[in-house]
């Protein structure tokens, strides 16, 4: 889905992503049911995604921010050319046991974030939700990433630049004493996505490269072999560590208790009818050709 490109520094977040939204025939959040859960009395797991919409964005932090790192400039402008959808909150244990089968965490709760997971477990979760709803879902990329947390704020918080907010919108070492809390306790970013600072980080698609950041040098090939970004910050973190420009990076097979994930879903626009295991898709007036039952 490739559309004009849209500076959202120059309309309101919401406004900018309910209008795209609607400009295509798309619902702004949608529910997607991706399995099960229990034994005896199985439960449906369903995961809630927001419409992120194409635009631009200032990627990085400026040399002037409390906090920056070396790995966050220059600072310079990327686009964003197709809108997404992404889960407004961290994949949780029960979603992840819905499709794997597991729910490696050190803090267990089903409402609590996945924090013992690789990258490569990551894409196996995405690879196996794509193959159940018959549409692509995969890691978001870092770009995709960022410009998603920031939801059109060049401040270094998602929220503005006063470290006294902190409280209402992060889970990191000043409040969380030590552990993962329930996702979506704390307030959301301008498009509705909760806990984009703190909690855990968030695995992305991305190789580790300097910026300036190019999707087509290389950096988006899966099959690479090399350090993969995370972005977020954590419950283990400090004020400077919620920054939306803060990047750090590991080993895509090592795990640690406080790295998680979120997926975005590529939405599809072609016409596709309705068939045998299909349900009626949230996406009104075009059909998504999902396999599993949607919500809006």
């Amino acid at each position: 889905m490739t559309g004009t490109s849209l500076l959202v520094a120059d309309v309101r977040p919401k406004d900018a992503q309910a209008a795209h939204a609607e400009s295509l025939g798309l619902s702004t959040l949608v529910d997607v049911e991706i399995g099960t859960v229990g034994l005896l009395r199985k439960r449906t797991v369903n995961m809630r995604m927001a419409f992120i919409p194409p635009g631009e964005f200032l990627m990085g932090s400026p040399e002037d921010e409390e906090g920056r790192r070396p790995n966050e400039g220059p600072l310079h402008r990327v686009g964003i050319e197709q809108g997404f959808y992404m889960g407004i909150y961290s994949v949780t244990q029960e979603q992840l046991q819905s499709v794997m089968g597991n729910r490696p965490s050190g803090v267990n709760g089903d409402e609590n974030p996945v924090e013992h997971i690789n990258w490569y477990d990551c894409r196996t979760f995405a690879r196996k939700l794509s193959d159940r709803c018959g549409v692509t879902f995969r890691l978001p990329t870092e770009a995709e990433w960022e410009y998603a947390s920031r939801a059109g704020a060049g401040t270094k918080y998602h929220f503005g630049g006063d470290d006294s907010e902190l409280d209402d919108y992060v889970w990191y070492r000043g409040n969380c004493g030590r552990r993962t809390h329930p996702v979506g306790e704390k307030r959301p970013n301008g498009w509705g996505l909760y806990d984009m600072c703190g909690n855990v980080w968030e695995w992305c698609q991305s190789l580790s490269r300097p910026y300036p950041y190019r999707a087509d040098d290389g950096r988006e090939d899966v099959s690479a072999f090399g350090r993969r970004v995370l972005r977020g910050g954590s419950r283990d973190g400090g004020a400077a560590d919620c920054r939306s420009a803060v990047r750090i990076h590991s080993l895509p097979g090592r795990w640690r208790g406080h790295r998680g994930f979120r997926v975005v879903m590529i939405p599809l626009y072609e016409e596709i009818p309705y068939g045998p295991g299909r349900a009626a898709g949230v996406l009104p007036r075009r059909r998504s050709g999902l396999s599993g039952r949607w919500r809006s």
